[in-house]
């Protein structure tokens, strides 16, 4: 049982440094791709800006968990004799 608790929170600290970053990055972004389809589409700044807050914020409230859970997968997958956190060993077998 306290195996499988310490599993529900390995990725919790890659999230926790990432996602600020990741949300203060998507704003400029938005700005600059807003300003490249207003330009391009001819269309007025404060549309493109609607339609890229819409997508950006949609494509990174999606993206940011599937990245994360590939990378606890492949974690999973490459470190032999279970999970390490912190180089505590979660691993399923007994000493």
């Amino acid at each position: 049982m306290l195996i499988n608790l310490m599993l529900a929170n390995i990725g919790l600290p890659m999230v926790a440094v990432y996602l600020p970053f990741a949300w203060f990055a998507l704003i400029p972004i938005i700005f600059i791709e807003a300003l490249y389809g207003a330009r391009r589409y001819h269309l007025s700044f404060s549309r493109a800006l609607l339609a890229q807050a819409i997508a950006n914020g949609f494509s990174t409230v999606i993206g940011i968990p599937m990245a994360w859970f590939a990378i606890v997968l492949v974690q999973v997958v490459i470190v032999p004799g279970g999970i390490q956190a912190g180089g505590v060993s979660l691993s399923r077998s007994r000493c």
